[in-house]
């Protein structure tokens, strides 16, 4: 024998039916919203987070191009003085090549 499922099926929607569901659909409503509370705070926080990580990071920079330049500066104070070294002592080698042909 087969059951037979009763279905409760209402013609027409009342109105303590139309305000139950609108209740919970208010209620869930509220939920989600009080979850992107609890989200934004947490953005807010990690916002400021990555604003300070930021300026960091921007120093880091800024000191690294100062670091570059000031080794750049010394790099070109160290190959002229090596040339100079270099034109210094080839011409002591010229001289000392003179000095023994006398």
């Amino acid at each position: 024998m087969k059951k037979v499922i009763a279905q409760k099926t209402e013609k027409y929607l009342t109105i303590s039916v139309f305000e139950k569901h609108m209740g919970s659909i208010a209620r869930s409503f509220g939920e989600v919203d009080a979850r992107f509370e609890r989200i934004d705070k947490r953005l807010a926080h990690h916002d400021t987070v990555f604003e300070r990580m930021f300026s960091m990071i921007q120093d880091v920079q800024e000191s690294n191009r100062e670091i570059h330049n000031d080794i750049r500066g010394y790099m070109h104070h160290t190959v002229t003085g090596e040339r100079r070294v270099d034109d210094l002592t080839e011409r002591v080698e010229k001289l000392e090549r003179k000095t023994a042909n006398i």
